[in-house]
């Protein structure tokens, strides 16, 4: 090496760890210089870089503050169960972070069958889990984080009521702890369908009745408090058998509810149904949506430019027994385009959303195509109805999407809950999938070619009856009880 001050040449020194000293004097000159910069510097330079980098790929600066951000994984597969049947009917994407998975178990709890409810972190990693029952049958069939960060959750229950079976509906903490809980009903079966939050800061709940309306199993809608008192209760159907499984409020603060008709004839068949209500349960609208065979409907979502998505399945159409069917209707209905989806044997869709972009997330189940008896499927369409991209989840044996939610996620993600045979801890695991928005880029699953058909349906009025009920309220006593369901990665 050269002296920087004269030019001199200068004796290399060599560093060793902890060892030689940093600087030299010049023979010429006479002046310091430092010679070389040890190996524990560059450790401490590595280690100082690191950090810093860490930092910065991890913090978001606002002034004087610093919010960690967490990393999420784009994608994850999980099952959550134990030696018996566990299945997974809803999700909801907390607003903190991570998941609130929602359904019923066999393999744990206080009766036969009781709620199950597992709040997960951004991994699906178990925070908490708990059961919620009595000796008898009692599930969850949908769930909500509400503005405040609590819970509610919906469902059945056989242990607890004035009929068989009552709707059951709730409030939790967030730590799962029972903040109220009630049942509505009458003599007879109700079953909790849905829970909404509403934007006068309340709850809309939604019932297939046995013990009200104007025929044997009607629609029921409950307008509730975030107390969970009454504020309308209401029944919409005739003296046919209607079912209902989905509830969404509309852009002018009403509702839409997407159901079936039974149309009690010789061959028994059905058709789809949508009512549309005003804000205070006011029925402004019914129409039935059919063909020849069974055509029912599971999803409705409101739409962007007013109108709605409606998705179930059809055996009048398409290219197997039964095909996934999507309708867009406009504000009062009419059908804008209607097509069906499927392969040779049986495909189902249970919900959906809509996007950002106007595109359209469909969740179901098929038998048409994946690996086993039934896949989990998911369908990304455009805002008319063309197929982005297609795949099933799942292994050798049953695997259904039979679900009440597909959600997006805040990293532009999508969550399906379901329930899994082919693996797990027990006969079904309930089942939580993740998978980024364009998974066909590096599949996850596995890519299916559904054949697409335009549909030629034609709408008839339903002709419901509105008809106010007065449903009995009761407080049900049960408590918490912890479980301890295993966690298993599943490896598509």
């Amino acid at each position: 090496m050269t002296c920087p001050h004269c030019g001199a040449v200068m004796t290399p020194l060599i560093a060793i760890y902890g060892a030689s000293p940093k600087r030299a004097v010049c023979s010429e000159c006479k002046k310091t210089v430092r010679t070389f910069i040890t190996f524990t510097d560059i450790l401490l330079l590595v280690a100082v870089a690191l950090i810093l980098l860490s930092f910065f790929l991890t913090a978001s600066c606002q002034g004087s503050d610093v919010k960690l951000v967490a990393i999420i994984p784009e994608r994850f597969s999980v099952a959550y169960g134990g030696a018996d049947i566990d299945v997974a009917f809803a999700v909801a994407v907390l607003e903190e972070g991570g998941y609130l998975l929602g359904g019923n178990t066999f393999s744990t709890g206080a009766g036969g069958q009781d709620c199950l409810l597992i709040k997960l972190d951004d991994e699906g990693g178990v925070i908490w889990q708990v059961t919620y029952g009595g000796e008898g049958t009692d599930n969850i069939q949908s769930l909500l984080e509400t503005p405040d960060g609590e819970f509610i959750v919906a469902g059945y229950t056989e242990s607890f009521g004035v009929g068989e079976f009552d709707c059951w509906v709730l409030k939790l903490d967030p730590d799962g702890n029972i903040i109220w809980q009630k049942t509505y009903g009458g003599s007879a079966i109700e079953y909790g369908k849905a829970i909404r939050n509403t934007s006068d800061g309340g709850l809309v709940l939604l019932v297939n009745t046995g013990s009200f309306g104007a025929g044997t199993h009607d629609i029921w809608v409950i307008k509730l408090t975030h107390d969970g008192d009454i504020t309308w209760q209401k029944t919409y159907g005739s003296t046919a058998v209607e079912n209902s499984y989905t509830i969404e409020e509309t852009l002018d603060g009403g509702f839409v509810i997407a159901g079936n008709v039974n149309n009690l004839n010789s061959e028994n068949m059905s058709d789809t149904c949508v009512i549309k209500l005003a804000s205070d349960g006011r029925l402004e609208w019914s129409r039935k949506y059919g063909g020849p065979a069974d055509d029912n409907a599971y999803a409705v979502t409101p739409l962007a430019n007013g109108g709605y998505l409606v998705a179930g399945h059809t055996r009048s159409f398409g290219a197997g027994a039964f095909d996934v069917w999507v309708l867009q209707l406009d504000s009062i209905g009419d059908i804008v385009w209607q097509r069906s989806y499927g392969g040779g044997s049986n495909d189902f869709a249970f919900s959906l959303y809509e996007r950002e972009d106007g595109g359209l997330m469909v969740g179901g189940s098929s038998s048409s195509f994946g690996a086993g008896e039934f896949d989990l499927w998911i369908l990304s369409l455009n805002p008319d109805g063309d197929i982005e991209w297609q795949e099933t989840f799942g292994g050798p044996l049953d695997d259904s999407g039979k679900s009440y939610s597909i959600r997006p996620t805040g990293d532009g993600g999508i969550v399906v809950p379901g329930r899994t045979a082919s693996y797990g801890a027990g006969d079904y695991d309930a089942w939580l999938i993740k998978i980024p928005p364009h998974p066909s880029s590096d599949p996850f699953g596995a890519v299916t070619t559904a054949t697409v058909t335009d549909t030629s349906v034609t709408w008839t009025e339903a002709m419901f009856q509105e008809i106010d009920t007065s449903a009995t309220v009761s407080e049900t006593f049960v408590t918490t009880i912890e479980s301890n369901l295993t966690r298993t990665d599943v490896l598509n």
